[in-house]
């Protein structure tokens, strides 16, 4: 009864990362202050969301947040989350979320079900689930019990609370898992390829042409030059309209007022981290402290060197020669850091820290010829970084093939014994700070140079981390002005004229979508972005004084573009540019054609329209190049399509107009048999049918994220 006593004793946890699974690993800070507000204004809709044009219930997002923050915070031992992770997870919720709905909705239409047979066989079957075997395995011989857990879940109605929710859970991520799997393998299965296929797709990438062509490019037309009516942008517009369709979004201006810390508030954060030394001291609890008291880690753990991503405060606390005493408190990124060095010891291995140029030898046929190069050409380096003053930083940025420790001018920062290769450690392990070295490993060729000597200290410890806060005063003090710029500007003009005579910029924000998460000079903006969208908000709204992280802010509503197509008007300066190419590509192609009908020599024709004769060898229709060119895809497609020493009409491409010759084809015999490339291709399709599946089942819901209505 191992397996059955283990679920007994931890299903708490185990539910929780069950919730971690089936969420894969995300979580939010939920209902902060900030989530879910009451309703909805006007008639917005109820749900938080529509898929296939049904609405989500808000609730079932909640849900889902208050699960993640409950794993989130378990893993990180109470700790608070960034706005920019509950920012983060709130996506990825909402991703899996309308996904789990596309798909059900989608199995449900297909008729695909989960049995009650096959979610036995996913727990005791002979190829059990990977997270069946995590949970429901005995924790001493690492086996499931299938007579146990079988017996388990037959009688799972007469479990505790607790027991029966982890069922549950574990059991929706078990039919979540299988459904997807059944819907992947079903729409693999009609992954084929023809023999038709398989000719048409070896004959693009192995089929090769030849061309001349004349060339008039679009940009030897001025476009001050081209005059172009409305009607001209009109009609293009009409013709084009799908290019000028838009989501929804906001155009706006905000002023700010600062509601940062003064020095009154950086005393009074200092003085309270003081006031905190002595219960730090005296606490027998020190992780939970951390928590309560501020930000910032504590582990009961033995730390080595290259624990911590600061290597200034990493310094302080190795090089610290007490225990149970502190450092600081010391001021760094707007807030008080007080370390508690609880207490140290040695390991039984030593930590290294070195810097590198790596050589690599030249991938060439004479690979003995090629090593000795490489080390030639670090025995130099070698001996410039032995130079007095030589910067080895520099020599490595400049030099080094190791992309990965290039960019840190070589350093590869501390390491574990044995954690690079032979040569490497044998050489770092007896040498001293500022020693130099050059091995040879079967990367290449090192340059070495030691920046800190050896060490096996290890070292127990608490960073409490005290955020400087605004004061009570200074917030009053900010929001009085916010309120007085408030009370005068009442529209858009009042707006305006106040921010001049207040000397205050103004600054615009173009184009906001609903669920952005940051905006340009805003932190966090999400109030400001619901106050955007509601639907009282019209053209030349004021919004009232919002608290903006370390700011307030007073908007004014300058553009509502709702979703659909953007206007004639709204897109005419964009529309001109497109009217004045489209133009020019007529008046090229009328000037071509006119030659054309003249004479069907290249040679003439070039003279003709004062252009030249250029050529094209080894053009593939896989490709959408044309040597000296670029990206032509219209271009190379033609060619593909025409007749052998025929001229073309002209033909309108990316960059100019053409009229051409295929002079010569690459003719080609395709396989008898495409068994064994069929095969490759079948295989490659069916890696990414599954994401392309997702895909398109997500277009065809027409998803509808109204997040933004509710936070």
């Amino acid at each position: 009864m191992a397996t059955i006593g283990k679920i007994r004793e931890r299903s708490g946890w185990v539910i929780g990362l069950i919730g971690l699974a089936m969420l894969g690993f995300i979580a939010t800070d939920l209902l902060k202050n900030r989530l879910f507000f009451n309703g909805n204004s006007g008639g917005a809709p109820k749900g938080i969301g529509m898929v296939f044009g049904e609405e989500i219930d808000p609730q079932k997002f909640k849900d889902r947040f208050e699960e993640s923050i409950k794993n989130q915070r378990s893993q990180a031992k109470g700790g608070e989350l960034s706005i920019e992770q509950q920012d983060e997870t709130s996506d990825q919720v909402w991703q899996q979320l309308t996904e789990e709905l596309v798909l059900d909705h989608e199995t449900d239409r297909l008729g695909i079900t989960v049995t009650g047979e096959e979610i036995f066989d996913l727990c005791i079957g002979p190829n059990p689930d990977n997270l069946a075997k995590q949970y429901l395995a005995d924790p001493k011989t690492h086996q499931i019990d299938k007579k146990n857990v079988k017996n388990f879940i037959e009688n799972i109605g007469d479990l505790k609370p607790e027991q029966q929710q982890f069922w549950s859970s574990f059991e929706g991520y078990l039919v979540s898992e299988r459904m997807k799997a059944k819907y992947k393998t079903m729409i693999s299965a009609s992954c084929y390829s023809t023999d038709l296929e398989m000719e048409d797709e070896y004959v693009s990438k192995n089929k090769t042409y030849s061309v001349k062509y004349v060339p008039l490019m679009y940009n030897t037309i001025e476009d001050s030059t081209v005059v172009v009516t409305d009607k001209d942008m009109k009609d293009y517009y009409e013709k084009h309209k799908e290019d000028y369709k838009r989501e929804n979004s906001r155009t706006f201006e905000y002023v700010s007022f600062d509601d940062r810390p003064t020095h009154k508030d950086t005393v009074a954060t200092l003085n309270s981290v003081l006031a905190l030394k002595e219960p730090f001291k005296n606490t027998k609890d020190d992780s939970s402290f951390v928590v309560m008291n501020g930000t910032g880690t504590f582990s009961n753990q033995f730390q080595a060197r290259g624990s911590l991503s600061d290597p200034v405060m990493e310094d302080s606390i190795f090089n610290y020669k007490k225990d149970s005493d502190f450092i600081g408190p010391y001021y760094e990124d707007s807030a008080y850091k007080l370390i508690k060095i609880v207490d140290h010891k040695t390991d039984s291995v030593y930590y290294y820290k070195a810097s590198h140029i790596l050589i690599k030898p030249s991938p060439g046929p004479d690979k003995r010829a090629d090593s000795i190069d490489a080390y030639n050409k670090a025995k130099k380096l070698y001996e410039d970084a032995s130079k007095p003053g030589a910067d080895f930083a520099k020599l490595a940025t400049d030099n080094s093939q190791d992309d990965g420790s290039a960019v840190k001018g070589g350093d590869l920062g501390w390491f574990k014994d044995g954690a690079m290769v032979k040569p490497f450690m044998d050489a770092v392990r007896n040498g001293e700070k500022g020693h130099l070295y050059i091995v040879s490993s079967q990367f290449g060729t090192h340059v070495i140079k030691i920046t800190e000597n050896k060490t096996n200290k290890l070292v127990k410890f608490g960073i409490l981390v005290k955020p400087v806060m605004v004061g009570a005063e200074t917030n009053d003090k900010a929001y009085a002005l916010a309120l007085a710029f408030r009370t005068k500007a009442y529209d858009a003009n009042s707006f305006d004229a106040t921010a001049k005579s207040m000397q205050l910029t103004k600054r615009l924000l173009e184009k906001v979508k609903p669920n952005q998460h940051t905006i340009g000079g805003l932190i966090h903006p999400r109030e400001l972005i619901h106050w955007a969208f509601k639907d009282d908000v019209k053209e030349g709204s004021v919004s009232d004084p919002m608290r903006i992280t370390d700011k307030y802010v007073v908007a004014k509503m300058v553009r509502v573009l709702p979703e659909g197509y953007a206007s004639f008007e709204e897109e005419k300066a964009e529309l001109k540019k497109d009217a004045v190419l489209e133009k020019k590509k007529q008046m090229l192609s009328d000037k071509l054609k006119e030659a054309y009908d003249k004479t069907k020599s290249l040679d003439v024709i070039a003279q003709m329209v004062k252009s030249t004769v250029n050529s094209g060898d080894g053009i593939m229709f896989e490709s959408n190049n044309i040597p000296n060119l670029a990206e032509e895809p219209s271009f190379v497609g033609a060619i593909a399509g025409s007749k052998q020493n025929v001229v073309s009409l002209p033909l309108k491409g990316k960059s100019g107009v053409f009229i051409f010759d295929v002079t010569t084809v690459n003719s080609i015999k395709p396989p008898t048999n495409y068994d064994r490339d069929r095969k490759l291709e079948i295989d490659r399709n069916k890696s990414v049918i599954g994401a392309m599946g997702n895909e398109a089942l997500k277009k065809l819901a027409d998803i509808k994220d109204f997040r933004y209505l509710y936070y």
